[in-house]
């Protein structure tokens, strides 16, 4: 991970005092997915702990002004794309948790073979850990709606995401394998209210 301070000096932009942070025992993965709103910490998807696999991301919050680099949870999933509500309170992340995700391979794009993720929400300091969307879920709305308006795919892998300033929705990337095996991606805005409460038993869906 680079940081430094974006300067303009007679009308040219520049870099300066540019510094390296590699947190953790292992240094093979960083993804910085945000900045918090006050700008003082960072959400990292990571495998910085010794022996821990490619496939096993954990989402981390860097502090910048104490170096603390902490893990936000404690499971053996693939978990990433970690985002900032507006206010800093939540943090959304797509995880393959209870998903039951196998990776035959990782090297190079194999792990596409494989991947289903779904959209979660948590604390900002990675409590109450909820999921949001049910897209790989049998019978469920969530993959009816999938399969009725974008396409009637296997497997769904929720992506990059973004809460909207107001809080009441989250726009997602939700990327899937067409036909010939392509990888293709929609965008769906996830309407937050309608899922305040939702659980298998009680679902809603994208608008």
């Amino acid at each position: 991970i680079f940081l430094a301070d974006f300067v303009v000096e007679d009308g040219v932009p520049t870099l300066r005092n540019t510094r390296q942070l590699q947190p953790g025992a292992q240094h093979g993965f960083y993804q910085v997915d945000d900045w918090s709103p006050d700008g003082a910490r960072l959400l990292v998807s990571a495998h910085p702990r010794a022996g821990q696999g490619v496939a096993s991301l954990d989402i981390y919050r860097y502090d910048l002004a104490s170096g603390r680099f902490r893990r936000l949870m404690q499971t053996p999933d693939w978990d990433h794309f970690a985002h900032y509500s507006a206010d800093g309170r939540q943090i959304y992340w797509a995880s393959t948790r209870d998903l039951g995700v196998k990776f035959r391979s990782v090297e190079g794009l194999n792990w596409r073979r494989d991947i289903r993720t779904e959209l979660w929400v948590m604390g900002a300091d990675g409590a109450d850990p909820r999921r949001l969307t049910f897209f790989n879920m049998r019978g469920h709305r969530d993959q009816a709606w999938f399969r009725s308006r974008v396409f009637a795919a296997s497997r769904v892998f929720v992506g990059d995401n973004l809460a909207l300033l107001d809080g009441t929705r989250v726009v997602a990337v939700l990327g899937y394998e067409a036909a010939g095996g392509q990888i293709n991606g929609a965008l769906a805005v996830i309407d937050l209210a309608a899922r305040a409460t939702q659980s298998p038993a009680a679902p809603g869906h994208p608008q």
